[in-house]
């Protein structure tokens, strides 16, 4: 039997048939794994924009708030993560002086 051609045609069709399954499990998790990490990417995108427009309002306010920032003060707020940058924001309804932003700052860095 094992040597008939039938016996031998059918056992390539289920190999390739094998093959093909396969190649599909395969394909499968790679469309997984690369929508994870597309995943990742884009979160990480809006995370930047969100931490940006965060950024770009404090330093709008604390502009209203205290007058003009110095060059090395708008550098320390561009430096500060998200986390920060929110704790800053509600700093600063307390600040009358760039002082206050200068100790602010100051303790956040320790």
């Amino acid at each position: 039997m094992r040597e008939s051609v039938i016996y031998q045609e059918m056992r390539e069709e289920a190999r390739e048939e094998a093959r093909e399954e396969i190649r599909q499990e395969i394909r499968q998790e790679i469309r997984q794994e690369v929508r994870q990490e597309v995943w990742e990417e884009v979160r990480q995108e809006v995370r930047r924009g969100v931490q940006e427009e965060a950024r770009s309002l404090i330093l709008r306010l604390l502009t209203r708030k205290v007058g003009k920032l110095p060059n090395l003060t708008k550098s320390q707020i561009e430096a500060l993560n998200l986390a920060q940058l929110e704790d800053l924001g509600e700093a600063l309804l307390d600040f009358t002086t760039l002082a206050d932003l200068d100790e602010w700052l100051t303790q956040v860095s320790q």
